[in-house]
């Protein structure tokens, strides 16, 4: 909006020293508004191309997602999440209760979306996020510390299981944990969940070798 009122005055006062003419404004006014004016309209365009390409990107991921809805898991939901397609699974689904290892049937469909991610989205990064609901750790207190703990390990587990049960590259996928504090629902179960976000491209890594590096170990 400031923009086009950027734009109108401008074509205003073109308009205005137009009318009293040039022998009394100093030329170098008129060109230097009229140099803005055009920019103003050159930037207007850019923005209506960039706008334009947006929605297209949006309309031809949302066809994506509706594509590929009927292969998902029972259980498991596709939606766009920060722009991005993000496949959403319920905790139920793939941990036994307070628990961040995987059950037999998590994995089978864990094996699932990875299909989805090797053949839709090959070159992807992948962000696997977990979220707790608000409830505090009682039972497993000697497992998690916090749902800080849990969240995280939650969805490590799902990043290691699709990096060496899947054939996921590992230099494309990453984890992160949000604990409760990302609710999506007033219901406790379905903010209990893991998301698999699906982003743009990046770089693969250093490309220097684990296997080439030297040094002292570590004790782990």
């Amino acid at each position: 909006m400031s923009r086009r009122i950027v734009g109108l005055s401008v074509l205003m006062g073109l308009l205005m020293l137009a009318g009293l003419g040039c022998e009394t404004v100093p030329k170098k006014d008129y060109v230097a508004l009229k140099d803005e004016y055009n920019r103003t309209v050159a930037e207007k365009r850019a923005l209506e191309s960039e706008l334009a390409a947006a929605r297209t990107e949006k309309a031809d991921i949302q066809s994506e997602l509706d594509s590929l809805r009927g292969r998902l898991p029972t259980g498991a939901t596709l939606h766009l999440l920060e722009g991005r397609p993000a496949i959403r699974m319920e905790a139920s689904l793939l941990y036994g209760s307070g628990r961040a290892k995987l059950t037999s049937s998590g994995q089978t469909a864990l094996r699932q979306v990875a299909s989805i991610l090797q053949n839709t989205y090959r070159d992807a990064e992948i962000r696997v996020d977990g979220h707790t609901d608000t409830d505090p750790i009682r039972k497993t207190k000697d497992k998690y510390d916090t749902n800080w703990d849990l969240s995280s390990k939650r969805a490590n587990e799902v990043v290691v299981f699709l990096t060496t049960k899947c054939g996921i590259d590992p230099k494309r996928v990453y984890s992160s944990s949000y604990s409760m504090y990302r609710p999506v629902s007033s219901n406790k179960a379905a903010n209990r969940r893991v998301e698999i976000v699906v982003l743009p491209p990046t770089g693969a890594g250093s490309g220097i070798s684990g296997a080439g590096m030297t040094g002292l170990s570590e004790e782990k």
